[in-house]
């Protein structure tokens, strides 16, 4: 079993599969974690985390102190596992930019990906320019209180039922044209 919070929103994947998304939405007095049952058979895997980090691009609602992800592990899996004490790394992602501006009613800015710097196998830990992480600051329980703790993330369980991940068959493209106009970014 671990418990995962991240400052701002991640995707977990154990050996490219898809395990869930979180931190649902909270403040800094209450952060939420999610809890995962992990079946991880004898062997090799890869488990990893797409951290999403807009810093002062991110949407209104989306609270955040610093960037970060934390995983802990429990029993026998704590010290394998668990960030600050397995040897955990980190990559950027170079596929995903983030443009626009002004804000329009607190949403963000727009997401930009170019497939062609996205490595195939990225959800599996492919690609190059792995580096050691960096261990920034500690999680502290949602039951501390006090100006003694300073500015870190209060955690809780979250109470949100986890998000669904649904394929859904789109449909058919009929038509495509540029649109100049009022309505849009490039106007």
């Amino acid at each position: 079993r671990i418990h995962v919070p991240a400052d701002e929103p991640y995707s977990l994947y154990l050996d490219g599969q898809l395990v869930g998304r979180g931190s649902e939405r909270g403040s800094v007095w209450n952060w939420p974690f999610e809890s995962y049952d992990l079946a991880i058979s004898a062997g090799s895997h890869t488990l990893l985390a797409r951290v999403w980090q807009l810093g002062d691009k991110r949407p209104v609602a989306q609270m955040s102190i610093h960037g970060g992800f934390l995983l802990a592990a429990e029993g026998a899996w704590l010290d394998r596992l668990s960030t600050g004490v397995a040897a955990w790394q980190v990559n950027v992602l170079e596929a995903y930019s983030f443009t626009g501006g002004p804000i329009n009613w607190g949403t963000g800015y727009d997401e930009v990906v170019d497939g062609g710097k996205l490595p195939t196998a990225w959800r599996g830990g492919a690609g190059e320019g792995w580096q050691p992480v960096k261990v920034h600051a500690p999680g502290v329980t949602g039951a501390m209180s006090g100006d003694g703790i300073g500015m870190h993330h209060r955690l809780a369980p979250a109470v949100l039922p986890p998000q669904r991940s649904v394929s859904v068959k789109a449909g058919r493209i009929r038509h495509v044209e540029d649109v100049a106009g009022d309505y849009t970014r490039d106007s």
